[in-house]
């Protein structure tokens, strides 16, 4: 078994200083518990998380205001041979403005390493996260992520209101360089809310189109350990816009590229 607790504040970042200052308008608290079942090719986790929000303030498509959240986290990830798998479902409630909050977000993984000398691994990922469905019911149904990785999940768009399917493929051409690939389809769960970039700004209101396709990524990201304390790494990203954005009358595609050098001590 591992347990944990937390509470405090998220940071107010600074572009200027790495020594970023409490944002006492955003108060975190929470508690998670896991527990490992098995062994090697057959060995599986299961975690529980409970996360409790307080913001002074949070913008959606269809509301901005005080948002006290509450999200609970179930995980269920694991291997049994040459596959591996991770599900999780997020539920979250609370109160945002004068709304009630009422919504969801579940992810799941499932991959197959194949015999070869670049240790390759196939899989496919399914994402879909709750939108506002209703502007006038007295409720907001808009998922609200904690802290999104980006490099982890894409560079562009927020999880917000966004059902994706993903294929992805990773190899390992040499011990020290990893590789990967990815495709991804995008669409809005609901119709009646916007698109969402992944700091949380709205880029399409739900009222400029009623369309649900978002557009077409295309991911690829490497890895080369240049030696056991420091990595270069590499992200491309490149998302065609749909009729979503077409609608809008702004429909450019979107191209992001980044370096990165990593060092451990």
């Amino acid at each position: 078994w591992t347990t944990e607790a937390f509470t405090g504040w998220a940071v107010r970042e600074s572009p200027a200083s790495f020594d970023d200052a409490s944002n006492r308008d955003y108060e975190v608290s929470g508690a998670h518990v896991g527990r490992a079942f098995g062994a090697g090719v057959s060995a599986f986790r299961v975690e529980a998380t409970y996360i409790a929000t307080d913001r002074v303030r949070a913008a959606f498509d269809s509301s901005a205001g005080p948002d006290q959240r509450q999200t609970l986290s179930l995980r269920w990830a694991g291997r049994h041979g040459a596959w591996d798998y991770d599900a999780e479902g997020l539920r979250q409630w609370g109160d945002h403005a004068n709304l009630d909050i009422d919504a969801w977000y579940v992810s799941a993984v499932v991959g197959r390493s194949l015999a070869h000398d670049w240790k390759p691994r196939v899989a496919l990922r399914l994402d879909a996260a709750s939108g506002d469905k209703d502007r006038m019911d007295g409720e907001l149904g808009v998922y609200a992520p904690l802290f999104p990785r980006p490099l982890t999940y894409n560079g562009d768009l927020g999880p917000q209101n966004q059902i994706v399917v993903q294929p992805m493929l990773a190899i390992q051409p040499h011990r020290r360089l990893n590789l990967d690939f990815s495709t991804a389809g995008l669409w809005r769960t609901s119709t009646h809310d916007g698109v969402y970039a992944l700091s949380g700004l709205v880029l399409v209101q739900g009222g400029q189109s009623d369309a649900r396709y978002i557009g077409q990524r295309f991911t690829a990201a490497g890895r080369y350990a240049l030696n056991p304390f420091t990595t270069l790494g590499f992200y491309v990203n490149h998302t065609t816009a749909g009729e979503v954005f077409k609608d809008t009358g702004v429909a450019d595609d979107l191209l992001y590229a980044t370096t990165y050098l990593t060092f451990r001590f």
